[in-house]
């Protein structure tokens, strides 16, 4: 198994501020978090997102696989991000 190195906070937020630049998402004063996901597909190699089924997922919010590139987002909370739900939006942008 190999150990992937841990990113330091400063490294994560410059990986952060890279994207957001390259997807000009840093010239807009609000992310909608669905282009969010969706530029990220378009920048990421590899990332993609899925929709779970709520029972799937009872009791988490969302959670990100760094071995597969997969954000998994219940279905209840895809629906409050599109509702523009602070909670929502800031689970899917902390994943």
């Amino acid at each position: 198994m190999v150990m992937k190195k841990i990113r330091s906070p400063e490294e994560v937020k410059a990986e952060i501020l890279k994207f957001m630049k390259a997807t000009k998402l840093d010239e807009t004063p609000y992310v909608d978090m669905m282009t969010l996901i969706i530029k990220a597909r378009g920048h990421l190699p590899g990332f993609n997102y899925l929709r779970v089924p709520d029972h799937e997922m009872p009791d988490t919010e969302g959670m990100y696989d760094p071995d597969e590139k997969l954000l998994k987002i219940p279905e209840r909370v895809f629906r409050a991000m599109n509702r523009d739900n602070p909670r929502a939006r800031f689970t899917i942008a902390h994943e």
